[in-house]
């Protein structure tokens, strides 16, 4: 629809709008100026029947016989007569009654007779004014009055009908002249909004092109009226956009570089540190694995001892140094996700404080494990994050302590109900003392910082300053606060609380196994077929198992695993996954897809720690991911839940 088209539309209905409640209200105003003439010219005919009675009434009192009633009956019977003979149009009549009602004149009743309606009794209530009312089934408009010489009720009566009769006129001649007010009043409309309609038409026609994309079309400005003026605007703000589109793009595409370099970056990066990780953890695969052998030996010469213990001290602190910089990284790079499941509180609290206990009597100060409250046996939350937050925060307590003690309180604040398979919520805080050489006030704002630690540089050398920083943002992840206190010179206090949700004692996860005592297994032998391209590290793997009776077989590579498997089929295969000729993805693709060998079990052990290669091997057919270096517990706990083994230990 054309743009003049609407806008004529448009007046027409606020015209049409307008004239329906003018013709209203001019009806209303015809109907009451109709009443107000008849009203006023009854009232003038009354007044004069008044006067006429007034006359009669001063005449008695003026021959001094006003008193006399018989006279003043002869006075009111040729008055009567009078205004019997009185005609006011072609249906207009006088009547008169008396305040009982009852009938003086009237042209359908005789005098004397009762006139009992009720519009007859409005009219004596009032004594004087105007109404409508039936008669004879009619309408009739009347004006009366009380005449106060002779207390006579006074009624001029017409039919509305009579009244009205001119009213069709006074309509038609109203309805003309509104008629040609509403075309004059359009017409005017019309000729003052086309000029407006073509403006407006060009504009739009010009907005539509800046729409598709043509920010360069400006609207040609005529004169100088309101429309020119927001045209003038318009071609200001199209230039405005313009420019500052233009600015964007050029913005849009440096920032588009820089995303495409920063994402290269993260991935050298990832890459970097995959790499890393692999070169390093392969080397403490060994370290720590012979560590492992050699310290299960009886044998051992108290320096013997000593000294194995000390190459397994320093692999596992370059090995949580390496992990801190992965999580670091993993954090940063938002890559890090909790893996809640349920876990015994008791048996994680106990392993804490066998942990630190002996790092703590060589130094000669004391560790503590004080639960303030009765804590839940079984919970529901990432244990592994909950371990590394109180072993970063009680070893960090340890490293600045050299005389006093370290003690780790933890407490059941609150239980609320879940309305679930969990008995309820426990909202536990931990809270880590020490009465060591304490914090400064400008230390406390950047503690939490990565590569910042607090003290001289006798302990700065003793971590990376990863720790706290790591713990707090896991803390933050798990949906806790982390808080800590310090007065320099006398110790700190680091307090954390979690909701963990209670399981019942029917969901306790099984005990870790005791590499100490361990023997054997009860039944036949379990095959066993290592494969990894180092021979360090398939020979960790040969120590920790053929001493329990497994046989065992080894290959250097995915190629040779599948040839020995032809004449030598194992019940499980624990295999390194990135490898020369055939790496751990292919065999893993090779053997789920031989009829054979469907029912034996695989397990990844691969020194990139990453949750995305864990994934990726899980996705490609393994049973279980074991990192590197191997811990003895967490391999023979692999085996017995795989190979569904039953230990034996010494007695």
């Amino acid at each position: 629809m054309k743009t003049q088209t609407k806008i004529n539309l448009f007046m027409f209905m606020m015209l049409a709008s307008l004239e329906i409640p003018l013709v209203i209200a001019g009806y209303i105003a015809i109907n009451k100026i109709v009443y107000n003439l008849n009203q006023e010219m009854f009232n003038n005919e009354l007044l004069q029947i008044r006067k006429e009675i007034t006359r009669q009434q001063q005449t008695l009192e003026e021959m001094g016989v006003a008193t006399v009633e018989n006279f003043i009956q002869k006075s009111q019977t040729d008055l009567l007569k009078e205004l019997r003979q009185y005609k006011y149009g072609r249906t207009g009549f006088l009547y008169i009654l008396d305040p009982h009602l009852q009938v003086i004149l009237h042209k359908d009743y005789q005098p004397g007779e009762q006139f009992n309606f009720d519009f007859a009794k409005e009219m004596l209530t009032h004594q004087q004014g105007n109404l409508s009312y039936y008669y004879d089934e009619q309408p009739y408009f009347a004006v009366f009055s009380i005449s106060p010489e002779w207390n006579w009720l006074l009624v001029l009566s017409i039919t509305e009908e009579e009244i009205f009769e001119h009213r069709t006129n006074y309509l038609h001649f109203a309805g003309l002249l509104s008629f040609l007010l509403f075309s004059l009043i359009l017409l005017l409309s019309y000729l003052l909004t086309r000029n407006t309609s073509h403006k407006i038409k060009t504009t739009l026609s010009f907005l539509k092109e800046v729409e598709t994309g043509h920010l360069e079309a400006r609207i040609p400005v005529v004169n100088h009226d309101e429309i020119a003026l927001i045209q003038t605007g318009i071609n200001s703000m199209i230039a405005k956009v313009e420019t500052a589109t233009a600015s964007l793009r050029i913005a849009y595409q440096m920032a588009e570089q820089a995303k495409q370099e920063a994402d290269l970056a993260n991935r050298a990066k990832s890459a970097f540190l995959a790499n890393m990780s692999h070169e390093l953890r392969t080397p403490l695969n060994g370290i720590l694995g012979f560590a492992q052998i050699l310290g299960m030996d009886d044998n051992l010469t108290d320096d013997q001892r000593e000294g194995i213990d000390i190459i397994q001290r320093s692999g596992e602190h370059l090995l949580n140094l390496i992990n801190d910089i992965l999580d670091l990284s993993k954090i940063e790079a938002g890559k890090v996700e909790l893996c809640p499941s349920e876990f015994s509180l008791d048996n994680l609290l106990s392993d804490i404080l066998e942990l630190f206990k002996v790092r703590t009597q060589q130094k000669g100060i004391t560790f503590t494990l004080q639960p303030l409250s009765p804590l839940p046996m079984i919970v529901y939350g990432d244990e592994k994050r909950l371990r590394q937050i109180l072993i970063n925060l009680i070893g960090n307590a340890v490293k600045f302590t050299e005389r006093g003690g370290v003690t780790l309180k933890v407490s059941c604040l609150e239980m609320s109900p879940t309305g679930s398979n969990q008995t309820s919520n426990s909202k536990i805080r931990f809270q880590i003392e020490d009465t060591g050489i304490g914090m400064t006030a400008a230390d406390l704002k950047q503690i939490f910082l990565p590569f910042q630690q607090a003290g001289d540089s006798n302990y700065r050398a003793q971590g990376t300053g990863l720790g706290l920083s790591i713990t707090k943002r896991l803390v933050d992840m798990m949906s806790g606060e982390l808080h800590v206190e310090s007065t320099f010179g006398k110790g700190s206090t680091f307090e954390f609380t979690l909701v963990l949700p209670i399981l019942s004692d029917s969901q306790k996860p099984s005990e870790g196994v005791d590499t100490s005592l361990l023997v054997g297994f009860e039944g036949l032998p379990r095959k066993v077929l290592i494969v990894d391209d180092h021979p360090e590290n398939r020979l960790v793997l040969v120590n920790l198992l053929s001493p329990l009776g497994f046989e065992l077989q080894q290959a250097g590579h995915g190629k040779e695993a599948l040839e020995k498997m032809q004449t030598w089929q194992p019940d499980l295969i624990l295999t390194d996954l990135v490898m020369p000729v055939m790496d751990g993805f292919e065999l893993a693709k090779a053997v789920r897809s031989h009829p054979n060998f469907q029912g034996v079990m695989m397990i990844a052990v691969s020194a990139n720690v990453f949750e995305t290669n864990r994934q990726k091997s899980i996705d490609a057919g393994y049973h279980d991911f074991l990192p590197k270096p191997i811990r003895a517990d967490q391999l023979l706990e692999l085996l017995r839940k795989h190979l569904s083994l039953t230990w034996i230990y010494a007695e």
